[in-house]
């Protein structure tokens, strides 16, 4: 029997050839003839290619279809892959699982004929303990070793072609396929879990050590449900949290020093949950440093930036307001909002001093101001400034977060 393997991957060799070589000695062996079909998405380890991860997926399935695309979608590699198959039957795999237990893919086919109401086999990864709680939750009956689950996985699973063929022509880019799969009117069948005889899983998350090694998320890429991977630095999540933390108090948000926006895609993300209905205003004048700044630094690492590209990466948030100009010439714009919450990320003694100025009296009791250069040895003068300013003020900077590497991280808390 032919059999299509559909495979959504990132530059993580050595993750795929764990994945593929424990499912090509569990599960996908035998007299059938196997056609990888592979997506490659170019993000990942930094010393590595798409070719090298290629070269992994070759050395056991010489069978091969594959796509390198330029930018990293989660789901246009599904929409992709899916498009190519074309046996009865398709298992679909991500790149970081691992199968724990053997398993016979005859009997598995066999079971599929034999159960035509299911659109899906999914081989389970959950714990019998969590297993037992979802199937409770949802209703389910549990069964040895097939228990009808109630929504549609990607994870390692044996799907019908005819299903697939229903539904990848409805697929769009820009949402969440799981979440598209599992929308009334779009899923044609059901799924059933293939568990051990102790609800046990078989099949393990084996990339959730990487993304932590390597600061990788799986992140909302718009506010319409699609996720892509992207490296989130440590000082960008503790940010995150506190957004979340002053969600709650009245005021937008705003942050000093956008740059080319990679930062504020994710505090968009956040607000949108945690503060809806608020605002992220992003000021940044998008051509560098003043050059007659009097800090002694190099007045050109900036000036790298195209406003129209940052433009055009955040224009699917409707949560954020670009004001582009010098802070001088766009604060004005908002002088009749209050603020919870304000990030400071402009480096300059000048340009914190007037951003301290302008926020301060604007900041909500309770509101946090953070500051993101006051440990900076690069930028030493944002510290002289935010002591000037603070000087004679009730609040003063507080360290709230120490990184593993021993980068302090600062705020302060506007008092009472």
């Amino acid at each position: 029997m032919d059999i299509d393997i559909t495979t959504t991957a990132t530059i993580r060799p050595e993750i795929l050839a764990q994945t593929l070589d424990s499912f090509r000695t569990n599960l996908l062996k035998g007299k059938h003839n196997y056609r990888l079909i592979i997506n490659i998405d170019p993000i990942g380890e930094k010393d590595k290619t798409q070719e090298d991860a290629l070269k992994v997926a070759r050395s056991f399935f010489p069978n091969i279809m594959y796509n390198m695309p330029e930018e990293c979608s989660f789901t246009k590699a599904v929409i992709w892959c899916w498009k190519q198959a074309k046996t009865n039957y398709v298992f679909n795999l991500e790149d970081d699982w691992c199968l724990l237990d053997l398993i016979d893919i005859d009997y598995l086919l066999q079971e599929m004929d034999n159960h035509l109401e299911y659109s899906s086999f999914h081989l389970n990864h959950l714990s019998a303990e969590k297993f037992k709680i979802l199937a409770n939750k949802d209703n389910m009956t549990l069964s040895v070793p097939f228990t009808e689950q109630r929504v549609i996985s990607l994870s390692p699973s044996f799907f019908r072609l005819s299903y697939i063929e229903t539904v990848r022509n409805e697929l769009v880019s820009y949402e969440d396929p799981e979440k598209q799969l599992n929308k009334q009117g779009t899923k044609e069948a059901k799924q059933a879990s293939y568990t051990d005889r102790n609800y046990e899983r078989i099949a393990y998350d084996i990339g959730r050590k990487w993304t932590h090694k390597y600061n990788y998320t799986k992140w909302p890429k718009s506010l319409r449900g699609s996720t892509e991977w992207l490296q989130v630095q440590p000082n960008t999540m503790c940010y995150i949290k506190q957004i979340g933390l002053c969600a709650h108090l009245s005021g937008d948000v705003a942050e000093c020093g956008t740059y080319r926006g990679s930062n504020l895609r994710f505090f968009a993300n956040k607000l949108f949950y945690a503060g809806p209905g608020k605002k992220i205003h992003a000021f940044d004048s998008f051509c560098g440093f003043p050059k007659d700044a009097v800090d002694k630094i190099d007045l050109s690492r900036f000036d790298d930036v195209d406003h129209e590209k940052v433009i055009r990466k955040l224009e699917c948030y409707s949560n954020i307001v670009v004001h582009k100009g010098l802070f001088e010439d766009t604060l004005s714009s908002v002088s009749d909002l209050q603020f919870c919450c304000v990030i400071l990320d402009c480096n300059l003694y000048e340009s914190y001093k007037i951003c301290m100025t302008f926020f301060y009296p604007r900041l909500v009791n309770g509101g946090v101001m953070i500051l993101d250069e006051y440990y900076s040895k690069r930028y030493p003068l944002a510290r002289v400034a935010v002591d000037d300013f603070f000087a004679d003020k009730p609040e003063k900077p507080e360290m709230f977060h120490l990184e593993d590497n021993g980068w302090e991280r600062w705020r302060v808390v506007k008092q009472l």
